[in-house]
């Protein structure tokens, strides 16, 4: 697997912006996260190498089932504090990675492959999913992102439905701070499986196992394969500051060349 890249717009090319919360036409949804209404959680407080997970199925996302996976890597002192992911839990229509202290860090899994049966089907969906729509769509939308934190690394992985081999992103190493769409164009993928358009299952990688990952957490909403989304237009009480500052501003250089005088 390549070397871990950073979440850096102007430099990657992702497309950032602040959206709304249903896909563009021609998208394929994968998890809008509304379901179920009590929240899906799994979470791991011991670092034994055992995942905590919640396997679901009978939903409406891509497949029909959910499966989460958490393992908690480390602890700094004493304690057992946990690493959670979780959808729809507190936070309606989010997915929440959450490593709820300064000293616990670990690795949250969400797949995708038509089963819910607690472990990974490379070659779970039915049919082969063509993510592209016959290359209408060029890569993958995660709307309504937030980083809290450093030393986060995201990974989606695309398993082959005839030979079961990945297809992978590679680790894109989050910004604390991060707010908006990220935008992971499948020009980007690697890997034997080679395509976006013959999926048989999706796995979405968080890992704060890093060092200087403690307590960082991650949340989106919206996961789908589509076109990157709109730069946002400015709200009116925007413009409308916007505009008193530029004015306030001449104002001022106006006084300021006039005393000079």
């Amino acid at each position: 697997m390549g070397h871990p890249r950073t979440l850096a717009a102007a430099a990657l090319g992702l497309g950032i912006g602040l959206l709304g919360s249903s896909p563009a036409s021609g998208a394929v949804l994968i998890d809008s996260f509304t379901t179920p209404a009590e929240g899906q959680i799994a979470l791991d407080s011991i670092a034994d190498g055992n995942a905590g997970k919640t396997s679901l199925d009978m939903l409406p996302v891509l497949g029909g089932s959910r499966e989460i996976f958490v393992f908690k890597t480390s602890q700094v002192g004493n304690g057992n504090q946990p690493v959670k992911a979780s959808v729809n839990e507190r936070d309606t229509a989010i997915f929440n990675f959450d490593q709820f202290s300064s000293t616990a860090r670990g690795i949250g899994r969400l797949v995708y492959d038509g089963t819910a049966d607690g472990q990974l089907t490379p070659q779970g969906f039915a049919t082969g999913v063509d993510l592209t729509e016959g290359g209408a769509n060029p890569g993958f939308r995660f709307e309504d992102v937030k980083v809290t934190g450093s030393g986060l690394m995201l990974t989606v992985n695309l398993f082959n439905h005839t030979s079961g081999q990945i297809f992978s992103s590679g680790p894109l190493t989050l910004v604390d701070g991060f707010l908006g769409e990220l935008f992971l164009p499948f020009s980007t993928f690697t890997g034997a499986g080679g395509t976006a358009s013959n999926v048989g299952a999706i796995e979405i990688v968080v890992d704060g196992s890093a060092e200087n990952a403690f307590g960082s957490d991650l949340t989106f909403g919206l996961f789908s394969s589509g076109v990157p989304g709109p730069t946002p237009v400015p709200e009116p009480a925007s413009l409308a500051l916007l505009a008193c500052g530029l004015l306030l501003s001449g104002g001022y250089g106006l006084r300021k060349r006039a005393g000079s005088r």
